[in-house]
């Protein structure tokens, strides 16, 4: 065999090896690409989902108290512990989006795994008499 056999079987195998990796580098991204835009979704669903933890017949009351000067992410937390949403993030973000964000009231509130977490930012929204009165004090 010649030179130029080699060097033209080895510019075969370098182009074959290249073909191949390209391959492989693509099939890696189509699979990241499809694993990730199906979490995406499903986080996305969750967020626009407005469905309680439990049905009215398996429902608990849940007492929880929102602090003075407690943050949106803190208010997702104390929620989340309580077991009243599945996911503190979710809930947080479902929170920053609604016309709730900044309106939650500091107070002790009875809550139900029953409610949805629309209900429930209305619920620790709301302006209490005994809030209304400490607000002009």
């Amino acid at each position: 065999m010649g030179k130029s056999s080699t060097d033209s079987i080895s510019s075969v195998v370098r182009t074959v090896i290249n073909i191949s990796i390209n391959i492989l580098v693509v099939a890696i991204v189509m699979m990241l690409i499809y694993t990730y835009a199906g979490k995406a979704y499903e986080f996305g669903k969750e967020i626009f989902d407005d469905t309680a933890i439990d049905t009215t017949e398996n429902a608990r009351s849940v007492v929880v108290t929102i602090p003075k000067n407690a943050s949106n992410s803190d208010v997702a937390g104390i929620i989340a512990k309580a077991g009243l949403v599945e996911n503190k993030n979710v809930f947080l973000i479902q929170l920053m989006l609604s016309e709730y964000k900044d309106e939650v009231v500091p107070g002790t509130y009875t809550l139900s795994t029953a409610d949805t977490p629309t209900e429930i930012m209305i619920e620790i929204c709301k302006m209490t008499e005994d809030a209304e009165e400490d607000e002009k004090k």
